[in-house]
């Protein structure tokens, strides 16, 4: 049986993002719901798609084209560089992608045999 997470949901992790159309934060909540597995995250589903929509919202209405999280920066001639690490770099670009990594570390992970 499927958690239903709705909009209002996201809203009570991240109250800010409630200037952003409806429609938008749909499209990221249910492209969140294809990455968070609620047989995997259990009980603590819901927050993890709460969680990961904000960081997608916040990402992308906060206009960033970055590639990665700043690896290094200048102030003469300024200068900033990206990683291009893995995709946890990347969800340690807003704190809901750090609360969402950290949430994710408490997963039972058990090992499949085939």
């Amino acid at each position: 049986m499927s958690t239903p997470v709705e909009i209002a949901d996201v809203l009570v992790y991240a109250p800010e993002l409630s200037a952003v159309p409806t429609s938008q934060m749909q499209i990221y909540l249910d492209l969140a719901k294809n990455f968070v597995f609620e047989g995997k995250w259990e009980r603590k589903y819901m927050q993890g798609v709460c969680l990961l929509t904000a960081h997608m919202v916040s990402i992308t209405m906060g206009g960033s084209n970055n590639s990665g999280p700043i690896a290094s920066e200048s102030v003469g001639e300024l200068s900033i560089s990206y990683s291009n690490g893995p995709m946890d770099d990347e969800l340690q670009g807003t704190s809901y992608g750090e609360l969402y990594l950290m949430l994710r570390k408490t997963l039972k992970i058990t090992p499949l045999v085939v």
